[in-house]
């Protein structure tokens, strides 16, 4: 198992790419930067889409004249983050200390837990790496691969977006 911290969470473009850019340059690095790829998008659904076409490997990006630097997610990851209107808090359940009965609360520290196992690498280089999702019952794998720049970014990352125990809803009762 393997713990990479994010220390914060962008505020601009800028500084999610100086992020991924420090921690991407391992297959644990770059699962963590697509959990704060997550994080953006229900943070601000553009800069949220910018980050994720930076942590996508280009086999899952189309081109586009609005997008990031000429590209943005293609249809499948389209279909997922679409589905973050009624799943908001997807990115949120891949960060330590966050649960269902506290909605989700992103704690001070930001920590995103790893894991690797027997089949991990594969032969044409690319590695599955498992990340703990604290709103299922086992870790969601994800398959990275690295660019040309030493970058890991997600291959394929289909069961980041599956279900997972709903928040529960927190009543401020001061009756």
């Amino acid at each position: 198992m393997k713990q990479v911290n994010l220390k914060s969470i962008p505020q601009n473009i800028e500084a999610f790419t100086q992020t991924r850019n420090e921690i991407a340059n391992s297959p644990e690095g770059g699962a963590a930067t697509f959990v704060l790829a997550m994080i953006l998008f229900e943070k601000d659904r553009k800069m949220g889409t910018d980050a994720l076409t930076m942590v996508l490997d280009r086999s899952n990006l189309v081109e586009s004249m609005n997008g990031y630097k000429g590209f943005s997610p293609g249809q499948s990851i389209k279909y997922h983050i679409g589905r973050f209107d009624t799943k908001p808090y997807w990115g949120r359940s891949y960060i330590l200390g966050t649960s269902p009965e506290n909605a989700y609360a992103l704690p001070e520290q930001l920590n995103v837990e790893t894991l690797r196992n027997a089949t991990s690498e594969q032969a044409n280089g690319d590695v599955k790496i498992f990340i703990k999702c604290t709103g299922a019952d086992s870790h969601r794998p994800i398959t990275l691969r690295a660019n040309d720049k030493g970058i890991w970014k997600a291959v394929e990352c289909s069961s980041m977006f599956l279900d997972m125990r709903a928040p529960q809803q927190i009543i401020s009762d001061d009756l």
